[in-house]
């Protein structure tokens, strides 16, 4: 969420306003820009010990999904929007413990929410790295956000707090042996939007990187957006009359109907705007015997008919059923299927396909 994007590729379309407002590090408001994170300027010495940042660091680069999230949501209210930067790059959930006796990251967010004065309409949470250098770590993943979020709510006094969280990209510096960790992080983030009330995640599997881990400015520019669409789905159009919580499958089947292009595997897709595209061949999809790792290449083509994947395999429906479905696998996957709106479909996998077919 700090983000490492560089100012200059957001000046062909920022537009920055008074009515969009960031309470700073050192607990003043300003109007927002991009570059919401000077947690260097903090008064608190939790804050300053762990900034770690290149000389110069924040005259070219911090851009994170923040700002374009709040022009988003300005956008599509018409109302002034307040922003409150809680982020440190690179913080692991351990440091965000709300049951901690200890000042770490979630007792700060705590004194500047409060320092406000106000409520917190809404919470855009982007961290999930820092899970996936243990398998331990990314095993707990989901109980470790459930207690967050049940913190936050208690906390915020506000039992339905939305919560909009974006899955991870990908680490190009990462070992192979940690692909399982992150598949596993990526997972219990897409499945977190189905099975706690008032969460959303977005995706960004299309995404383009800046350096070996971080969002390019204009992908972050795209996730904020996104997740405004998210946020203001919870928050005002929960019968999805003008918006749409992010795509996720719905079905996964083996169709009746066969040609002669071998068999197919088929996945439905809801809440999508129009029909799935692609601007090249359809990407991303991979099937495996193991959870871990991909140890048989089987699918040769990938075709798209409105809101469902068509995977043409040479597998026997017997073989199908021992094993694993992956969108995004890894690290270097490249995926590259969205809507007609350019939401990306989400990281997902290992999903077994004993419990589909």
């Amino acid at each position: 969420m700090e983000g490492y994007g560089f100012y200059h590729h957001t000046l062909p379309y920022l537009h920055l306003t008074p009515e969009i407002r960031m309470f700073s590090a050192n607990d003043v408001w300003n109007i927002a820009e991009p570059r919401l994170h000077r947690n260097e300027l903090s008064e608190r010495e939790y804050l300053r010990e762990r900034c770690h940042l290149p000389v110069g660091y924040w005259h070219t680069q911090g851009v994170g999904p923040g700002y374009f999230f709040a022009e988003e949501m300005r956008r599509r209210t018409g109302v002034p929007q307040g922003i409150i930067p809680c982020a440190l790059g690179g913080s692991h959930l351990y440091q965000w413990n709300p049951d901690s006796k200890e000042i770490n990251l979630y007792t700060i967010m705590l004194e500047r929410f409060c320092a406000c004065g106000s409520h917190v309409r809404g919470v855009f949470w982007h961290q999930g790295c820092g899970e996936t250098t243990t398998p331990e770590d990314a095993e707990k993943f989901t109980e470790r956000m459930h207690t967050l979020i049940n913190a936050l709510r208690r906390d915020t006094d506000n039992p339905v707090l939305p919560f909009v969280q974006v899955q991870l990209f990908a680490h190009i510096g990462s070992v192979p042996e940690n692909d399982k960790n992150w598949n596993l992080v990526r997972e219990n983030q897409r499945r977190m939007a189905q099975e706690i009330p008032g969460v959303d995640t977005v995706s960004i599997t299309n995404g383009a990187l800046t350096d070996g881990i971080h969002l390019h400015a204009d992908k972050q520019h795209q996730v904020g957006v996104q997740a405004a669409e998210s946020m203001f789905h919870l928050c005002f159009d929960p019968a999805g009359i003008i918006s749409k919580p992010f795509p996720q499958p719905a079905r996964i089947y083996i169709p009746k109907y066969t040609d002669e292009w071998g068999n197919i595997l088929a996945i439905q897709y809801q809440n999508l705007h129009g029909a799935l595209t692609s601007l090249d061949r359809p990407t991303g999809f991979d099937l495996s015997y193991s959870p871990e790792t991909l140890d048989v290449r089987a699918v040769f083509r990938v075709d798209l008919q409105d809101d469902t994947v068509y995977i043409r395999h040479w597998l026997q429906s017997e073989q199908l059923q021992k094993m694993y479905l992956f969108y995004f696998f890894g690290n270097t996957t490249y995926a590259n299927i969205t809507d007609s709106t350019g939401r990306p479909l989400p990281a997902m996998g290992p999903i077994p396909l004993e419990k589909y077919l």
